[in-house]
């Protein structure tokens, strides 16, 4: 029973942050390898939607923010991405596993892109039709947009053919990309904020 007590005060301290109710999904606690506790939660009106809380002691950090904007930051990529790349689909997964403690409202997001640059650093994966060209002056300009739009991260681009597009449909091409390990990417380009 003792090993519920940290769950239940990871979900109070989301409560208390979120003003909303959040299930514990599993539970990783300190080890040889891990000195912090982690705990994956979904929030009660939305089973499929996952998070991490960490808890370092009496310190708890959460990723809650990152699925709050994530729609919000996904639109702003592909703007900033469409005006260099006709691209067929972007994907993006934050490398942070927390935020900081002051971002719970997604209205805050370009703020937050500002004042916390390292914390939204990005693995971007984005697809583009094989037609499309890679060279030294488009990745100057993707990177100069990036910069302008506060966004940083490491860009993999790949390139498929029409075909590969049509395979791996409107909505799955990360999955196509995962079944089909001897695609790699082309090219990538490395953005980050000037501090």
């Amino acid at each position: 029973m003792e090993r519920n007590k940290p769950a239940t005060e990871a979900a109070e301290y989301l409560h208390n942050k979120y003003r909303q109710d959040f299930v514990c999904r599993s539970a990783m606690y300190p080890g040889i390898d891990i000195p912090y506790e982690e705990y994956v939660f979904s929030p009660a009106l939305s089973p499929e939607t996952y998070l991490t809380v960490r808890r370092n002691g009496t310190v708890f950090s959460d990723s809650y923010y990152g699925v709050l904007i994530s729609q919000s930051y996904r639109r702003k990529l592909e703007e900033t991405i469409g005006g260099v790349f006709s691209f067929v689909k972007c994907y993006f997964t934050f490398r942070s596993a927390a935020f900081p403690d002051s971002l719970t409202d997604p209205e805050t997001m370009e703020d937050a892109l500002k004042q916390y640059p390292d914390s939204f650093y990005s693995d971007i994966l984005l697809i583009v039709p094989e037609t499309e060209s890679v060279d030294p002056e488009r990745k100057t300009v993707l990177r100069e947009r990036m910069q302008k739009a506060n966004l940083s991260g490491i860009v993999s681009i790949y390139a498929l053919s029409e075909q590969q597009i049509k395979d791996c449909g409107e909505t799955d091409c990360l999955a196509f990309l995962l079944r089909n390990p001897r695609i790699s990417a082309i090219d990538t380009v490395q953005v980050n904020q000037e501090v």
